[in-house]
């Protein structure tokens, strides 16, 4: 209920309404002394007048303050417990309708730091497991190939075959190496110190020269398609990070083809983007699997490589602001990149 004007300031409505009863009480009495002869009734009159006044200017006065207090406390407690529904509507026009906005604001601000902060806790729990799981992981990677060096030196001790089991050893080494490198790799990506280096190449040669180098010594053992533009395709990227894309998705692809399968790579200019795309016949990924390509370490029952090379692969394409994906087809699985020229 608004007893004053929307502009008139609390202390003033309490000046305004104090002058007001006292106006009413000399009033009152000039009145009585003046009608009535009676000197007791008189001061009986002015008496019950003065008390009703005391009892309407104790209404108004609870209107003006106390009722905006308790609600401003009730609003308070709420905001304290972090009620979401916590506000505090008050349209009084004045000093309490001040702290009411003032308290409400403040309150919208707590809760969005609030929400930070359960944020920033998440994001450290789920770091701290994320580094839990990659150490379990990693030991447990590391743990096959050391196991391998150790036996075959082993073997050297008691046999001749020096060659042999030197060469097993070194292969194991060096697959320790790149997974520790790999892994490094999408350290720094996920930290963000790494800085793209953006140059202009011709997209379609890196490609050529990758797939060349990759598939040189498989052609006989699988079924090689390719489809690219009969021009140069230039594109603006970071050269080394999309040739360490196509690297991993074509490995891939070569890790999980079914033998004298189709491996098909596919190149498509988009007008202002670009389409890359590796096929490959085999198992298709399973439902379960979905969300799990792409996370480090994921390895499937028939992978043969380290689990880093797709989640280095999206991380350096999501640097892009690209788009990485995959399609389960009728016979095995394409993995797709696209990315803006």
């Amino acid at each position: 209920m608004k007893i004053f004007s929307k502009k008139i300031s609390l202390s003033k409505k309490l000046f305004i309404l104090s002058k007001i009863m006292g106006l009413v009480i000399i009033l009152v009495y000039l009145f009585a002394n003046k009608y009535l002869n009676n000197n007791y009734f008189s001061l009986f009159v002015w008496v019950i007048f003065v008390f009703i006044l005391i009892i309407i200017f104790d209404w108004i006065f609870g209107l003006l303050v106390n009722k905006p207090l308790d609600t401003i406390n009730k609003t308070a407690h709420q905001m304290s417990i972090l009620k979401d529904s916590a506000y505090c509507d008050l349209r009084t026009g004045d000093e309490f309708e001040e702290l009411a906005n003032n308290l409400n604001k403040m309150y919208e601000d707590l809760k969005k730091s609030n929400n930070d902060l359960k944020k920033k806790i998440d994001e450290e729990k789920d770091l701290l497991l994320l580094q839990k799981e990659t150490v379990d992981i990693l030991s447990h990677e590391m743990k096959t190939p050391i196991s391998i060096i150790k036996a075959y030196v082993d073997g050297i001790e008691k046999t001749k075959e020096n060659e042999k089991y030197i060469s097993i050893i070194n292969s194991e080494i060096d697959k320790l190496n790149n997974m520790i490198i790999s892994l490094l790799d999408l350290s720094a990506l996920e930290r963000g110190s790494y800085k793209l280096d953006y140059s202009e190449f011709d997209f379609i040669e890196s490609v050529e020269i990758i797939a060349g180098k990759l598939l040189y010594n498989k052609i006989d053992n699988i079924k090689l398609e390719y489809e690219f533009p009969e021009n140069k395709l230039f594109i603006r990227a970071d050269k080394t990070r999309i040739e360490e894309v196509v690297s991993n998705l074509i490995s891939n692809a070569i890790n999980h083809v079914l033998d004298f399968g189709k491996i098909e790579i596919k190149i498509k200019d988009l007008d202002k983007y670009i389409l890359f795309s590796v096929y490959n016949d085999g198992d298709l990924i399973q439902e379960k699997n979905k969300n799990k390509i792409w996370t480090k370490f994921f390895k499937d029952n028939n992978s043969k490589g380290n689990g880093l090379g797709l989640a280095i692969a999206k991380q350096i394409i999501d640097m892009h602001k690209g788009e990485i994906y995959f399609d389960n087809k009728h016979k095995g699985v394409s993995f797709s990149f696209t990315l803006n020229k």
